[in-house]
């Protein structure tokens, strides 16, 4: 997939299929996020390089699916990944995953790329969907509603960083036959 996007704030980016090779962008990204110590499960990319691409060929040989997109000098500004079990009752699961530097946020590009890597995941034979998300995360919680994601639970305290617990909350997405 190669796509180019023109953001609201006029900025031009490529969704495109991540590659092994992304893997010092997309840790530098991953990394960049998870020091804002407020969005994702870790608050450092401490896996390193080759950790990275590890994970990227494993998303990508399991039959799941990752997407980059890359600002207009190349460097990595948001990814989206949806990663699958092997295990036959969950294999038409997939679990989504994403993030957008701070520098790339509210101007449609989380979108963008939610749009897409839900229209991938659909194309690979996913039928459901689902992800957490801390519950401090209003901005995510608000993009995922927007694309249909619905409220599935809720676990208290799931979540603990310098003595703060936070819940986590879970969201799901159907994409297959309707009931």
């Amino acid at each position: 997939m190669d796509r180019r996007l023109r953001l609201r704030d006029g900025r031009e980016v490529l969704i495109r299929t991540a590659r092994v090779e992304d893997a010092k962008g997309l840790l530098e990204l991953i990394d960049s996020i998870a020091r804002e110590r407020r969005w994702l499960l870790n608050t450092e990319a401490y896996w390193g390089v080759e950790g990275q691409r590890r994970w990227i060929g494993s998303v990508l040989s399991s039959g799941g699916t990752m997407l980059v997109a890359e600002g207009p000098d190349g460097r990595l500004v948001g990814w989206a990944d949806v990663s699958r079990s092997l295990a036959i009752l969950v294999h038409h699961v997939g679990t989504l995953g994403m993030g957008v530097r701070r520098d790339y946020r509210g101007v449609g590009l989380g979108s963008a790329l939610l749009e897409a890597i839900t229209e991938e995941a659909r194309e690979l034979g996913v039928e459901r969907l689902e992800l957490v998300v801390r519950a401090g995360n209003g901005a995510a919680i608000g993009l995922y509603e927007r694309h249909g994601w619905r409220f599935e639970g809720r676990s208290p305290r799931a979540f603990k960083l310098d003595d703060e617990y936070e819940d986590r909350i879970q969201m799901g997405l159907w994409l297959g036959p309707e009931e």
